[in-house]
């Protein structure tokens, strides 16, 4: 993982792919990652909230979306077994981003702190994490 890098670039979206190991799927976007997922042979399509049809996509790429109701909205149009793949800053420790991403309906898989990638403005509190998730 590269040093000094803002969230959303081509960067973060590979390593929350190789985190993941999917291969080339269909996969739902927020934030951004679209151009560089058609590049690596994915399907990408932005999301449109409520336009999706339900347990259409193999994997939703949500960066800089820590909003509960995106994680309602990705785990609705999931296939079964489907993988959300979250880059979040947000304001608290990782034990809570986990418990609050399982509270939602998701298995857990893999989450790294990823801070030191955060070039923004932020107070000690603020995390950025990167994870890895599935629907059941």
């Amino acid at each position: 993982m590269m040093k000094n890098r803002l969230p959303g670039q081509d960067e973060l979206t590979g390593f929350l792919l190789a985190m993941s190991n999917l291969a080339p799927c269909r996969v739902l976007t927020l934030g951004g990652g679209a151009d560089f997922l058609l590049e690596q042979g994915y399907f990408a399509q932005e999301l449109d909230l409520g336009a999706q049809p339900e347990g259409e996509f193999d994997a939703a790429l949500l960066e800089n979306g820590g909003d509960p109701a995106l994680w309602q909205e990705a785990l609705r149009v999931l296939k079964p077994g489907g993988h959300l793949l979250l880059a979040d800053l947000c304001v608290t420790d990782v034990k809570t981003h986990v418990l609050a991403l399982q509270e939602a309906g998701f298995e857990v898989l893999h989450v790294e702190d990823a801070t030191a990638l955060w070039e923004g403005p932020a107070d000690a509190k603020t995390r950025y994490f990167l994870s890895v998730c599935r629907k059941p």
